[in-house]
């Protein structure tokens, strides 16, 4: 078994293990990605005695994590041939695929999961869970507000339109695509493929937008955002009005939305459904490109170090040391900090009569996951099980505790890219 960046004399396998696991070549989203987003060197093959077993889509995203720009790899499209599913090649490719991601520079991929407990075995973690809400257009009536104008969007043209309500809307989130111009020209182009974009707004401008289909008697959004409470409510009121020919409206809020509270469900009568949907997970190939340099308290200082377990990728086990200075994370692995150490004594012909700190606690890759990308707090890991202590020192347990929470204080995360 061959793991490999495909060739573009792979196309051919690629899309027909894409046409028998999701859209079919007729379909307008087959057509539209083939054509316009698909790139055979993003794409991760397993080759078994000449013929393309499975295949994963590496599509590159720049995110905004703590406040900085971070390159990543979005899978997508993972597909195994029937003939060769039940033997494990799907995971020994996603393996395959973080090594050659890392290989490219880049410290995180991410990832929709269709069903997590295949990618939890990987070391993948969820950071972002979004609500997903459903009721009919009547009661979705009683909680909207009539907009001044709606239009719709017919062309990518229209791009900042959209923009400007998107970056109020991120404000104060984390996790989040950074969208340009051409992303959103793409994003247009595939949503105008098989659905409709429309914006409302009033006299002061756009005020929110919606993407969204109609199938049957359902509508459903994929993608809402507003740049205020009433252009949230103006997007209800815009989905009501679909009333008579639609039964049920759903669409999709971030986590950290608290409008629920004033909705008219009781203990005996939900109108308004709201439930929890498991989004985007995310999986840490290098530890130290993804923790280096991340911005924290400017106020905090202090070095400790920590065992990092990581039962895929063998080369990330290890102890790590975090330094906290000038409002900075710095981070090294034990075997760099020791080679670093004797480099500087050499050069310099000195014993700089420095160690490794020993390790306060051990976490799993998960772990780490959660609390870079800020989905979990060290307390609440504390409290899952998810961290060991090494000490039994019960003032340094407290003293790394206080330091953990500040470098990596929980999130509002989001994101809502679906491909």
């Amino acid at each position: 078994m061959q793991f490999r960046r495909a060739k573009e004399s792979d196309s051919k396998d690629i899309k027909s293990l894409w046409a028998y696991c999701f859209e079919k070549p007729d379909e307008a989203f087959f057509q539209w990605f083939f054509s316009k987003i698909y790139e055979h060197d993003n794409v991760v093959v397993a080759e078994e005695q000449g013929n393309i077993a499975a295949a994963v889509h590496l599509r590159p995203y720049e995110i905004c994590l703590r406040g900085n720009s971070l390159l990543v790899d979005y899978a997508v499209g993972l597909a195994t041939h029937p003939a060769a599913r039940g033997n494990g090649i799907g995971k020994k490719l996603l393996k395959n695929a973080f090594r050659l991601s890392r290989s490219n520079g880049n410290s995180t991929m991410i990832l929709m999961p269709s069903d997590a407990s295949f990618y939890q075995p990987l070391g993948c973690s969820f950071y972002v869970h979004q609500w997903k809400r459903e009721t009919s257009p009547e009661w979705l009536g009683k909680v909207g507000s009539k907009p001044s104008w709606v239009k719709t969007l017919s062309s990518p043209d229209e791009w900042e339109l959209l923009d400007g309500i998107y970056r109020t809307f991120i404000k104060g989130r984390n996790g989040f695509s950074i969208r340009e111009e051409s992303s959103w020209r793409r994003l247009i182009e595939g949503q105008l493929e098989e659905g409709y974009i429309a914006v409302v707004g009033d006299e002061t401008g756009a005020a929110g937008y919606l993407f969204y289909g109609v199938n049957d008697t359902h509508l459903l959004a994929g993608e809402m955002a507003y740049s205020s409470n009433k252009g949230r409510e103006e997007l209800y009121f815009f989905m009501a009005g679909h009333r008579g020919s639609i039964a049920r409206c759903s669409w999709f809020e971030p986590l950290d939305d608290r409008s629920f509270y004033y909705w008219p469900n009781g203990a005996e009568h939900t109108y308004i459904e709201n439930k929890t949907f498991p989004f985007m997970m995310c999986r840490i190939i290098d530890p130290v490109a993804a923790m280096d340099g991340m911005p924290c308290d400017k106020d905090l200082d202090g070095e400790f170090s920590f065992q990092l377990v990581d039962s895929v990728l063998s080369e990330n086990n290890g102890i790590y040391m975090l330094n906290a200075e000038n409002g900075y994370i710095h981070a090294l692995q034990d075997d760099v900090f020791y080679n670093l150490r004797i480099h500087v004594e050499d050069m310099a012909g000195v014993d700089l009569d420095h160690h490794i700190p020993e390790p306060a606690f051990c976490m799993n890759i998960p772990a780490l996951n959660e609390l870079v990308f800020g989905a979990s707090d060290f307390k609440e890991l504390m409290h899952q099980d998810m961290i060991t202590w090494l000490t039994t020192d019960e003032s340094k347990r407290e003293k790394v505790t206080r330091f953990m929470m500040k470098v990596w204080n929980k999130q509002a995360n989001w994101i809502n890219e679906w491909y």
